[in-house]
């Protein structure tokens, strides 16, 4: 069954959310990384990819809010996050953040610690530096100019391990149609909210078990950033040789060995 999207609502903004998994187990979030369309696009595929966190969690997935308004940055949208989280009222949740929403699970493992039982961190930095905020200026200039196929292609081939790539792009003209001026206004608001992020003052206050994953072959992030946040949180770092930036979507033994992290620090 494919899960249903809710909405969480404030009186200021309101975020989409889809639930799956076994209820009244502890809550698991999932914050994924950047993406022209959300999580919440597809729903279903998603929950069958993670089919097996449902089996052992109560797992929840938010977007991030759909009117961000300018000068948003992750720390907002760590702050959104952590509302959403106070709101489900249950146990402390497990945080697994990709890429992007791996920037936001730090701000809430330390600013709100109370709220996180256990995080898990996949091709994800402690801080953007100006030399890996260039990379984001090819993907903005494609999505200012509405030209959603070199977007696509660009997006792909920066993030995706080329045979992976190749077989992703063979759809990309039916990904292209989907997309809307509407999405591309928010993915140029949610990638620039990553330019000056910088956590690493903010990561002593985490204190809940941690495991940073990358991959060994990721041209997104520069050598060492994985190192550098798992160095700052004091927690397992393990790296994939080979593995793209996407090595979450790429291979499915990282989901299994991130599944795997969350049920032993159960007890």
């Amino acid at each position: 069954m494919t899960p249903e999207i809710q909405l969480f609502e404030t009186p200021e903004w309101s975020i989409r959310y889809f639930r799956f998994g076994t209820k009244g187990k502890r809550p698991l979030a999932i914050l994924p990384g950047l993406g022209l369309t959300s999580a919440s696009a597809c729903p279903g595929a998603f929950a069958a990819r993670y089919r097996a966190f449902g089996e052992a969690f109560d797992v929840y997935v938010p977007d991030r809010r759909a009117d961000p308004p300018p000068g948003y940055t992750v720390r907002d949208m760590a702050l959104e996050t952590e509302a959403f989280l106070l709101s489900l009222g249950s146990a402390p949740a497990d945080l697994f953040g990709i890429s992007q929403g791996g920037m936001i699970a730090q701000f809430v493992a330390a600013v709100h610690p109370a709220l996180v039982h256990a995080a898990a961190f996949c091709s994800t930095v402690a801080r953007v530096t100006p030399e890996e905020a260039e990379r984001f200026d090819e993907w903005m200039r494609f999505a200012q100019t509405e030209n959603v196929s070199g977007l696509i292609h660009a997006f792909a081939r920066l993030i995706y391990s080329p045979a992976f790539c190749e077989r992703l792009l063979a759809a990309a003209d039916m990904t292209a149609a989907a997309v809307t001026p509407e999405d591309l206004r928010r993915f140029l608001l949610y990638l620039d909210a990553m330019r000056g992020f910088d956590a690493l003052n903010v990561l002593p206050a985490v204190k809940c078990p941690t495991l940073v994953l990358s991959g060994g072959a990721d041209r997104l992030m520069r050598p060492g950033a994985a190192a550098e946040l798992a160095a700052a949180l004091g927690g397992v770092s393990r790296v994939y040789p080979g593995a793209s930036h996407a090595l979450c979507d790429e291979l499915p033994a990282v989901r299994k060995d991130v599944l795997s992290f969350f049920l032993a620090a159960e007890s």
